[in-house]
């Protein structure tokens, strides 16, 4: 460990310098536009300023007045810096208080302490931890580092599409501008820039996520220690703990425990039998490879038995298995800057003004930001940040909202909506996308149980929040109001259903594989309704539309403003504080997020749920994550007056709290140890490099290094091709070759890359872009003649050939003969050939 850090520490401190660089850049602006937050901004700074350097420095080289280059990225962070000091003496503050400097270093001093501490032990930790395990040959890691290094070699934007020459980039790319620019500004190469990007990804989710819950629970007036404890806790729920399938089915699966009735009650996938059933004993069992990819896997879709049986893969990924795992994937680059924009809601919902246009500028800017990051993120985003603004004015008028106030919020929504796709537009024009509107759920909706395994510690922890919130409602909730929610939220996602089933039904064309069966086999309704109502999946839905009825009761509570008399409060109850509010306005966005999967779903490329639970499980357990640490400060310590909870009460459930976390947290110590350790063989006795460099798991070692001579020799070089084989994605070659590997060590622009990922880019126009190039690279590598390869050299423009052990694996052997006898071998080690096609033009093509 500490020879690691004597030999890459330094990577490190460099990012974080950066980092802190663009978060200096920002704070004057965060000052005055974020001034009812009461850190004014500051612990949110580090995320505002990579975002707004990230957004200027590509529009400005989008629009071509600068290079994508490092005076490109030093030009985007004075220009951030201007605009932040002119905010500074020209915005109005929207707070109605005054403080200084050194007045705010006073109160706020132990919280930015401990948030220092808390960034650079989440950067020095992760950072460490991807060291140990380097590996970028997996899952999506080689299409993540291909993009990283297509924007670490470019100088202009968009970014050129690294396994698709000719073509940009057809994704939400905005982090991985991020990752490349910091990458290029340090000096290291992508594949090393990625493991830190990983490390620097929980560092700055970390430090937002406990910006987001000190500020909620500092607006309570609460201590600055007590506020930055439950930030910790909230920090801690966010990027450390995962979910409950290690403690619950893990743990006693490989222990011999788990009978078949309790593994049947969970009913996981690969966790159906027990298993010593199948001969193993507790002496020589062991945990199988990669079983911490299972808590990512928990629910379980089962088809009817008259359809089969079969099960359908379900992703559930949360911010602790997306950090293991290390797939730099846009939800996870995403997630940062989803909580700031957590915090830009609660600093709407403090305001004592309402918001200037230019404020509504910045709200677009960072909110907005998700439709260029993970588009999947930006209407929760920036529809919590409308609901902010009309709890902001319904607090403001003791609990009333008039037709003016409606009609304002309207407009509000719609300016901010409408910047947001002003100022992204840029990449919305060039954006496709393999969505092609929505199905109804017929047959798949989510035990109950599973919800509970998947959440692990957030469903106990939100129910407190939400159980303690209606007690110190007292007779001032508003179950009308409440019940009205819930039925508001049920019936939009059941209008939702209705509609798309009816529109199946009149136009076959939009009927999902499910809809045709139900049609074409009417006996699967019974089959349908019966499992509907079953209690473990009736529950689901039935809680999920309870907590938005508690949530909604309280929200919507008589009366709007505090009052000093003690005995009201006692008989009526305390009124919502705009934190508490902001936090119950999280928790409803969160629980529709989950509800929502249960009867439509997003039709994408793979024809099911996957996607839409993966993307808006990710949002809600970074929603309740933030609301549940917050629900705890008002269980445990707030100290309110009449309407806290008792001592007694607390001594009793704050085990229990503590309990359920520490749950959590056992996914961590297992995973780790079995990804670092037993995953790379040093349980074994093996000794590999400690180093965040994984490039060379990328592929052979004398491959690898024919691709570093590649990289050394065409550096400085934006506009080169490179053809290599071709793959479907996840594909490995002899000596563990994997598929893409050139772009990811050298950050050249290939022919064609990944097929399967390219069509889940561009969706419809998939085979316009890719063509014959897969049947063109065949040619190229496989036909004996020069002068039919050199059509396709010209065709794409191709500067390098490369031969290697993945090349013959997929071409053969036969077609390399032409390339040795009329080109120049420019990097050979091993069996890897690189051929530059310089000089193929005097080839004589007929």
């Amino acid at each position: 460990m500490m020879d690691w850090l004597a030999r890459e520490g330094w990577i490190l401190a460099v990012w974080w310098g950066l980092v802190t660089l663009a978060g200096a850049a920002v704070w004057p602006l965060l000052w005055r536009v974020l001034a009812s937050l009461p850190d004014r901004g500051y612990l949110l700074s580090r995320a505002t300023g990579v975002l707004l350097v990230a957004v200027v420095y590509w529009l400005l080289g989008t629009f071509g007045f600068i290079r994508a280059d490092v005076g490109g990225v030093t030009v985007a962070w004075l220009v951030v810096l201007g605009v932040s000091v002119v905010a500074l003496r020209q915005l109005p503050d929207l707070s109605g208080a005054r403080q200084s400097l050194g007045q705010w270093w006073r109160d706020h001093r132990a919280a930015v302490i401990i948030a220092e501490v808390l960034f650079i032990a989440l950067i020095v930790g992760w950072g460490a931890y991807r060291a140990y395990q380097n590996n970028l040959a997996s899952t999506e890691k080689p299409m993540d580092l291909a993009f990283t290094a297509s924007v670490w070699r470019g100088e202009a934007f968009p970014p050129a599409d690294p396994w698709l020459s000719g073509y940009a980039i057809s994704y939400y790319y905005l982090g991985y501008v991020m990752a490349g620019t910091l990458s290029k500004l340090s000096g290291v190469y992508p594949a090393l820039g990625y493991n830190a990007w990983t490390a620097m990804l929980a560092a700055l989710a970390g430090l937002t996520a406990f910006g987001v819950v000190y500020n909620l629970v500092k607006a309570r007036l609460a201590g600055t220690l007590r506020a930055a404890g439950f930030a910790l806790v909230g920090a801690v729920m966010l990027v450390l703990m995962g979910n409950y399938q290690t403690a619950l089915v893990d743990v006693p699966y490989y222990s011999g425990t788990a009978s078949q009735d309790y593994l049947s009650f969970w009913d996981v996938g690969e966790r159906q039998t027990p298993r010593y059933s199948a001969g193993f004993t507790p002496e020589n069992a062991t945990w199988d490879y990669w079983w911490w990819f299972r808590s990512a896997r928990v629910i379980n879709d089962r088809n009817f038995e008259s359809l089969g049986g079969s099960s359908n893969t379900v992703i559930n990924e949360f911010p602790a298995f997306s950090y293991v795992l290390g797939d730099n994937h846009p939800h996870v680059m995403a997630l940062p800057f989803f909580l700031l924009a957590l915090g830009v809601g609660l600093s709407v919902a403090l305001n004592r003004r309402t918001p200037t246009l230019l404020h509504t500028v910045f709200y677009s800017a960072t909110a907005g930001s998700l439709i260029f990051m993970n588009t999947w993120d930006a209407p929760a985003a920036l529809g919590l940040v409308i609901a902010a603004e009309a709890l902001r004015r319904r607090h403001a008028r003791s609990g009333k909202l008039d037709g003016e106030d409606v009609w304002y919020i309207a407009a509000f929504a719609l300016t901010l909506v409408g910047l947001a796709v002003v100022i992204y537009w840029p990449f919305l024009i060039s954006f496709s996308s393999q969505l092609g509107g929505a199905l109804p759920n017929f047959w798949h909706p989510t035990r109950f149980t599973q919800i509970l395994l998947t959440f692990g510690a957030l469903v106990p922890l939100t129910a407190l929040f939400l159980a303690v919130e209606a007690w110190r409602g007292g007779r001032a909730l508003n179950w009308r109001a409440g019940f009205i929610t819930g039925w508001v939220v049920l019936g939009m996602v059941l209008l939702a259903f209705s509609v798309l089933t009816i529109l199946g039904m009149v136009f076959p064309v939009m009927q999902g594989a499910d809809q045709a069966n139900l049609i074409q086999n009417p006996g699967l309704i019974n089959e349908t309704l019966a499992r509907r109502i079953s209690p473990n999946y009736l529950l689901t839905t039935v809680l999920l539309v309870a907590g938005a009825v508690v949530a909604g009761a309280r929200l919507f509570g008589h009366g709007g403003k505090p009052t000093t008399d003690d005995e009201k409060l006692k008989t009526d109850g305390v009124p919502v504080s705009l934190s508490s509010g902001f936090a119950l306005l999280m928790v409803g966005a969160a629980l529709l997020l989950v509800l929502a999967p249960e009867w439509v779903y997003l039709r994408d490329v793979f024809s099911d749920r996957m996607n839409t639970v993966f993307k808006f499980y990710y949002q809600a357990w970074a929603l309740l994550a933030v609301a549940s640490a917050y629900g705890l400060y008002v269980t445990f310590a707030d100290n309110e007056g009449v309407r806290s909870v008792s001592l007694l009460v607390r001594i009793v459930l704050a085990p229990v709290a503590v309990i359920c976390i520490g749950i959590g947290m056992l996914y961590l110590a297992y995973a780790i140890p079995a990804r670092a350790l037993d995953e790379t063989g040093r349980t074994g006795g093996a000794t590999p490099l400690v180093t965040l460099d994984g490039s060379s798991s990328l592929s052979a070692p004398d491959d690898y290094a024919a691709l570093v001579c590649l990289r050394e020799l065409t550096a400085g070089r934006t506009d080169l091709v490179v053809a290599e084989t071709t793959g479907g994605g996840y594909d490995t070659y002899p000596g563990g070759i994997a598929s893409g590997r050139v772009t990811g060590v050298t950050g050249l622009t290939t022919v064609l890359g990944w097929q399967g990922h390219q069509s889940q880019w561009r969706g419809v126009g998939y085979p316009a872009a890719v063509g014959t190039r897969v049947q063109d690279l065949e040619t190229l590598y496989g036909d004996l003649r020069l002068d039919i390869a050199a059509r396709v050299i010209d065709r794409y423009g191709i500067d390098y050939i490369v031969y290697g052990p993945a090349e013959r694996e997929r071409y053969g052997a036969g077609g390399e003969l032409k390339f040795i006898e009329s080109l120049e071998v420019v990097c050979e080690v091993g069996a890897t050939r690189v051929f530059s096609t310089a000089g193929t033009s005097r080839v004589s093509i007929e």
